[in-house]
């Protein structure tokens, strides 16, 4: 929209003349001005349950890889959902 246009504008405008720099992202992401703020993630899931999907700064994965908790990883790592329907990524113990 304009609006998020303007906003993503005077952003850079003010990171660039006070010298701040983006945040720093996990291995395997990437800092952005305009993120979903409804991820992808392991459980193949776009965010909770009634997520509003909007742009916001933050951290996103990069190509080939996939949230799992806090963490990018590839697709291969993903994690797996116990039967009471809890995620665990592939480092947690099981139960």
């Amino acid at each position: 929209s304009f609006l998020a246009s303007v906003l993503i504008q005077t952003m850079n405008f003010f990171l660039n003349l006070t010298g701040c720099f983006a945040l720093a992202c996990p291995p395997n992401s990437s800092y952005s001005l305009c993120v979903s703020s409804c991820p992808e993630t392991c459980l193949g899931v776009s965010g909770p349950p009634g997520c509003e999907d909007v742009c916001v700064e933050g951290c996103e994965c990069k190509p080939g890889f996939i949230l799992s908790n806090d963490k990018c990883v590839s697709l291969k790592d993903c994690g797996c959902v116990d039967p009471s329907g809890s995620y665990h990524p592939v480092s947690a113990p099981s139960h």
